[in-house]
């Protein structure tokens, strides 16, 4: 059995998990009948350019990329969407010596939002 890397879970919790969300979003938004977005889908290259770049942005000024925080948003009416979103936004750690936290502040610098999937982007998990 292969070792699992550092936080991750079972498909079938995340499942779970995923499944919760859902219902909370039905409960919250009060229409059982919505289609709400539940997921967002990012190129592997995308992303592997985006943390470049931002490694390449802290080497620049002399921090430490250290990870990203996902946050979770939504557009309002005057956006060009009225959904919900996920944004990345990178994280600089506050000792260049040791490992990035969770505590970590935000790097300034540009948040990642362009993932797709479709509109609204929804899947279930696992998605085949």
């Amino acid at each position: 059995m292969a070792q699992r890397i550092n936080g991750t879970i079972h498909q079938l919790r995340a499942g779970q998990l995923i499944r919760n969300f859902d219902q909370y979003l039905t409960t919250l938004k009060g229409d059982p009948n919505a289609n709400y977005a539940n997921c967002a889908w990012f190129d592997i290259a995308d992303l592997e350019e985006y943390i470049a770049s931002v490694k390449q942005a802290a080497s620049n000024t002399g921090k430490k990329f250290s990870g990203l925080r996902i946050y979770f948003g939504k557009y309002n009416e005057t956006m060009a969407y009225d959904d919900l979103t996920v944004i990345m936004a990178p994280t600089q750690a506050t000792d260049l010596n040791s490992p990035g936290t969770a505590e970590d502040s935000d790097m300034t610098f540009e948040a990642e939002n362009f993932g797709t999937i479709g509109f609204p982007p929804k899947k279930n998990y696992p998605h085949n």
